[in-house]
């Protein structure tokens, strides 16, 4: 689980690093599939309540007020980053104590699938919400967050089957993962991208050899 959080963070970093690139959107896509990765392991913990592993959308177009802009959007994926980092490093903390309940993983289960689900959006966040999409009815563009967020669970279930693993957050925090390994040398990615997901990599974990040390 501890792995899991530095995971987590190492994809916020990433993106953030990309952010004046414009390639964060091949990032996220990334970091969305490790997350849904992440999350059905941790609503196995669960079992039965399959029926639950419910994942909210984020409310992109909505009635009652503006709809939501790039500015926004950033601000609420990350939030839910901070919140994710934040509530893996305390699971772990509590299962190395023997405190923790099935009910909380499953719980946090929901949050970092809930992230995932919001990095996929960022197609559109990445390139700028301008008038040209906000045409159309709110129930149309609801439509199209759900179907993006299928979409990047697609390219997840293609990328586990190219690297012979799931794409979980834990592998981002290691180089020597499949997942990690994948994107250090696979040619498909910008050297900018395999270059930032390094300096991502290398700033948490100089980060926690400060905190242990």
């Amino acid at each position: 689980m501890r792995q899991q959080a530095e995971g987590i963070d190492v994809g916020r970093r990433w993106i953030g690093f990309l952010r004046p690139t414009g390639y964060e959107s091949m990032a996220a896509r990334i970091v969305a599939g490790s997350m849904f990765v992440s999350a059905k392991y941790l609503f196995d913990a669960q079992p039965r309540k399959a029926m639950f592993r419910r994942l909210a959308l984020p409310e992109i177009a909505r009635e009652d007020q503006p709809w939501m802009d790039t500015a926004e959007f950033d601000d609420l994926v990350f939030d839910q980053f901070d919140s994710a980092i934040k509530n893996s490093a305390d699971l772990s903390e509590r299962l190395r104590r023997g405190t923790e309940s099935d009910n909380r993983i499953f719980r946090l289960g929901g949050e970092v699938g809930r992230l995932g689900v919001a990095l996929a959006q960022y197609p559109i966040a990445g390139f700028g919400l301008n008038e040209a999409y906000y045409e159309g009815s709110v129930y149309d563009h609801q439509f199209d967050v759900r179907e993006r967020a299928t979409q990047a669970y697609d390219e997840m279930v293609e990328l586990a089957k190219e690297i012979g693993t799931a794409p979980s957050a834990a592998q981002l925090s290691l180089q020597v993962s499949a997942l990690g390994s994948h994107l250090m040398t696979d040619r498909r990615y910008p050297s900018v991208v395999v270059r930032a997901f390094k300096d991502a990599q290398e700033e948490v974990e100089e980060e926690n050899r400060m905190v242990v040390g």
